[in-house]
């Protein structure tokens, strides 16, 4: 199983949503984060294997995440739709994400710092 769904607790009231993640029970160690967010119209980004361990988690609007073992078999299809909704990507998962408006934004949890030869792979 190259994905797995899973969920940060996120509190939402009158002054907004925050999601808390507890980096002892993140599944691997944490060398990188980083946020995507979609523009105006949305766009689709990723289109690439991830090569280390990743969580992508959703801090608003809903992304739909779509993943393979390359990309011509994309055979799975995640949407996370509520703040804290994440899933969890082993290394050599293909995937693609949509992004379909300025409201949507994810945070991405690496468990590699980024890397100029990775990146051109």
């Amino acid at each position: 199983m190259l994905a797995e769904r899973m969920y940060l607790p996120a509190f939402t009231d009158e002054r907004g949503t925050l999601i808390a993640a507890e980096l002892a029970e993140i599944p691997f160690q944490v060398q990188r984060v980083f946020t995507v967010s979609g523009p105006v119209g949305g766009a689709t980004r990723g289109e690439h294997a991830v090569d280390c361990n990743e969580l992508i988690v959703l801090q608003s609007g809903a992304v739909t995440i779509r993943l393979g073992p390359n990309e011509h078999t994309i055979d799975e299809t995640v949407v996370l739709k509520r703040g804290g909704d994440a899933v969890f990507l082993r290394p050599g998962c293909f995937l693609a994400y949509d992004l379909p408006d300025e409201h949507a934004s994810i945070l991405v949890l690496a468990e590699a710092p980024y890397s100029v030869e990775r990146a051109k792979r």
